[in-house]
C-alpha cells in the first residue's frame, strides 16, 4: 500500500486540516499521497513560524551553523529515502547518483556563502521566507537554498511543487533529525494554487523565492505584486516589502569551434541536451538547447552529431515526463520550427530501439503499452534556424537543439553570448485557444 505522507507544522507531521490527498502516479507506479492543503494549514504554519522566528534569529550564527552542518551529514547519508525522487523522475537509484554527488558540495557553499543563492541581500533580514523551488531545481539546489536562508536566520515556509514533494520531505526529515527548532521550517503539499496563493495574500512572507519556467513566473508575479508586472531576467530584486527574487529556469547555448573534433563534440552536445540522468533528456534548466556552428565546419558537426543520435542509448531510454506540459509544448514547437523554415534533420519522437525475440532490433511507438514508459520526450534538432526565428529563443527546458551557423568562431561566440542575454518567451501558443 502506498504510503500517506504529511505535512511539517510546527515541528509535527500533520495531514491537511480538510483531511483532503492527492496521489502523486507515473509511470505505472504510485509514490503515495500528499495533502492537498489549503488556507487554513498555512495559517498553521505562519502562526508556527511566528512563535519561532526571534528565538531562531536571535540564536548565535555559530550554533544555527552547527545545526545545519549536522542538518547536511545527516541529507547526504539519506538524501532520497526510500529512493521516492529517483523512481518518480524514471531514473534508476545509480543513474540518480548524478544529481546526489552534487549535494554535498552545494550545501558546503551554502553554509561557508549564505548570500550566493538570493537576488537580494534581504534575505538577511529577519521574517519569514516563502519557499516555493520548482522540481526541476533538483535536491541540491533547492536544499542548498533553504540551509542558506536559515543560517541568516530566516523562518521558511516550504510550499513544494506536487511534481515532486519528496525533495521537501528529504530536506526536512534530515533538519529533524539534526534538531531543527520546531516552527522553524514548514512544509506544505498542494497539488494545485491553493496553498501558495493563501501563502502569498497572507502578506506574512517579507521575502518570497520561487522559480520555474516563464509563464509559472509570470504567474507568481501577478500574485505578489497585484498585477503590476516588473521587467527581471534570472533573477528580481525589488525595493517594496515582501523582497521578490524569482528565477526563471532556462536553456543555454553552446558553440563548436572550427578546430574542435565533431566526433568528440557531438557525444558531449548530446549528453549536455539530451541525457539521460544529466538533464533528464532535456528537462532540466542549464541544458543545452542551442549550438552555434562556423560555416565551414557546420556540415561535419551535424552529420556527426546525428551520427551519434542515432546509436545513442539514452534515445532507447529517454527519461518519461515529467510535467505533461513539455508535451504540449514540444509538439507546438514542431509547427514553429517548420512554419519558420527550419529544417528538421533529426526527430526521435516516433520510435524508440526495442529488442526483438529472435534478438534482433525493432522499434515501437513510444506510446506503446509494451514500452510501458508513459508519455516520453526525446531528442528533435533544427538545422537552418536563424536568430531572427522565435524557435531560437525558446528558453523552457525541452528535448529541442537547434542548430546556427554563422561566418566565424568569433561571431559564434557574439551570437551565442546574445541569445543568452534574451529573456526566454512566454510558454509558446500557437493559436488562441491553445
Amino acid at each position: 500500500m502506498a504510503r500517506a505522507h504529511e505535512n511539517l507544522i510546527g515541528g509535527k507531521r500533520r495531514p491537511a486540516e480538510s483531511g483532503a490527498t492527492f496521489e502523486l502516479a507515473a509511470h505505472a507506479s504510485s509514490f503515495g499521497t500528499w495533502p492537498r492543503s489549503s488556507a487554513a494549514d498555512v495559517a498553521a504554519a505562519i502562526a508556527s513560524a511566528g512563535a519561532a522566528s526571534s528565538t531562531w534569529n536571535r540564536l548565535a550564527h555559530a550554533r544555527r551553523r552547527e545545526i545545519l552542518e549536522r542538518a547536511a551529514s545527516e541529507l547526504a547519508a539519506d538524501p532520497d529515502p526510500g529512493g521516492l525522487l529517483a523512481g518518480r523522475l524514471g531514473l534508476e537509484p545509480g543513474e540518480f547518483a548524478h544529481e546526489l554527488r552534487s549535494l554535498p558540495p552545494a550545501l558546503d557553499l551554502a553554509l561557508r556563502e549564505p548570500f550566493t543563492g538570493f537576488a537580494s541581500r534581504r534575505i538577511a533580514e529577519e521574517g519569514l521566507l516563502l519557499f516555493a523551488p520548482a522540481w526541476s531545481e533538483l535536491l541540491a539546489s533547492s536544499a542548498a537554498a533553504l540551509f542558506s536562508a536559515l543560517l541568516l536566520g530566516r523562518t521558511v515556509l516550504f510550499v513544494t511543487d506536487p511534481h515532486a514533494p519528496m525533495i521537501g520531505d528529504a530536506v526536512s526529515a534530515a533538519l529533524e533529525r539534526a534538531g531543527l527548532d520546531a516552527g522553524v521550517l514548514s512544509i506544505v503539499h498542494d497539488d494545485r494554487d491553493d496553498a501558495l496563493r493563501a501563502a502569498i495574500a497572507s502578506g506574512a512572507a517579507t521575502y518570497t523565492r520561487a522559480s520555474g519556467h516563464p509563464a509559472r513566473v509570470r504567474r507568481l508575479e501577478r500574485l505578489v505584486t497585484g498585477g503590476v508586472r516588473t521587467e527581471f531576467g534570472a533573477g528580481v530584486e525589488r525595493s517594496l516589502a515582501p523582497a521578490l527574487d524569482l528565477r526563471i529556469l532556462r536553456n543555454r547555448t553552446a558553440v563548436f569551434r572550427a578546430a574542435e573534433d565533431p566526433e568528440e563534440r557531438a557525444v558531449s552536445f548530446a549528453d549536455e541536451a539530451f541525457g539521460r540522468s544529466r538533464s533528464l533528456s532535456g528537462q532540466l534548466p542549464g541544458q543545452l538547447a542551442r549550438v552555434v556552428c562556423p560555416e565551414r565546419s557546420f556540415s561535419r558537426f551535424s552529420e556527426a552529431l546525428i551520427a551519434h543520435l542515432r546509436r545513442s542509448p539514452d534515445l532507447a531510454r529517454p527519461v518519461p515526463l515529467v510535467e505533461k506540459e513539455s508535451e504540449d509544448h514540444l509538439r507546438r514547437v514542431r509547427v514553429l520550427g517548420l512554419d519558420e523554415g527550419a529544417t528538421l534533420i533529426f526527430d526521435g519522437d516516433d520510435f524508440v530501439p526495442k529488442p526483438a525475440a529472435d534478438g534482433a532490433e525493432t522499434v515501437a511507438p513510444h506510446d506503446s503499452p509494451e514500452n510501458g514508459l508513459g508519455a516520453i520526450l526525446s531528442p528533435t534538432v533544427f538545422t537552418n534556424v536563424e536568430e531572427r526565428m522565435r524557435l531560437a529563443l525558446l528558453g523552457r527546458p525541452a528535448p529541442l537543439l537547434c542548430l546556427l551557423r554563422v561566418e566565424s568562431d568569433e561571431a559564434a561566440d557574439a551570437l551565442a553570448q546574445r541569445l543568452d542575454r534574451e529573456l526566454p518567451a512566454e510558454d509558446l501558443v500557437l493559436d488562441a485557444e491553445a
